[in-house]
């Protein structure tokens, strides 16, 4: 899946991840997809909602 997050204000935001196999969470700064830096990943299957 990919997609964009439009905040609506500067903050402080908490993001979680559980998976089916393995993933990566990256997160740019700007609007250029190049910029992303991987902010979580998961290397292999876990529980729905298993955010630990």
């Amino acid at each position: 899946m990919r997609g964009f997050i439009h905040v609506p204000v500067t903050g402080r935001y908490g993001f979680n991840l559980a998976t089916d196999d393995q993933s990566s969470l990256r997160l740019s700064t700007s609007a250029n997809p190049a910029a992303a830096k991987e902010i979580a990943s998961q290397p292999n299957w876990t529980e729905p909602r298993a955010y630990t």
